[in-house]
């Protein structure tokens, strides 16, 4: 199942990889959840595609990020809160989107800053650090809102 939104600029579409794991409802929940972040972030006026793939729950992996130049690829595991996983994961999506991120291996550009990546430090990186404060705004608002609908 594929389900897009085409903003004014961008689109982005969500893919499902793990039928059996992802109900109807579930994935209703997400497009919902996307279509507020996107909104929010100004994703809507992306030049370049976003790509929200969701899928099985395997370990510890929640989601990631990644910036291929001509779109950008979201992936959310069925582990753990998979909407705060979205909300973490379109705030890294918006950096790249702004030029305000470059991830190597080794290295990142962070708002015109080279920092040396150490994963042991990962969660203080200034990125990540922003991320998750993204992640509990939207995720409490956005409860807040189907809540109160």
């Amino acid at each position: 199942m594929v389900m897009s939104y085409s903003g004014t600029y961008s689109m982005f579409k969500i893919k499902v990889k793990a039928k059996k794991l992802w109900k109807n409802k579930d994935i209703a929940l997400v497009h919902y959840a996307a279509e507020y972040a996107v909104k929010r972030l100004g994703l809507n006026y992306s030049p370049i595609p976003i790509i929200i793939r969701l899928k099985g729950g395997l370990g510890e992996d929640f989601g990631y990020c990644i910036d291929l130049e001509d779109k950008i690829c979201i992936s959310i595991s069925k582990n753990g809160n998979y909407l705060k996983t979205l909300f973490y994961e379109l705030e890294h999506a918006r950096q790249y989107v702004d030029d305000e991120l470059d991830l190597e291996h080794t290295h990142a550009m962070w708002k015109g800053h080279l920092y040396k990546r150490k994963y042991k430090d990962y969660y203080n990186e200034p990125w990540e650090v922003k991320a998750r404060k993204v992640e509990q705004k939207f995720y409490r608002a956005f409860t807040k809102k189907i809540l109160d609908f």
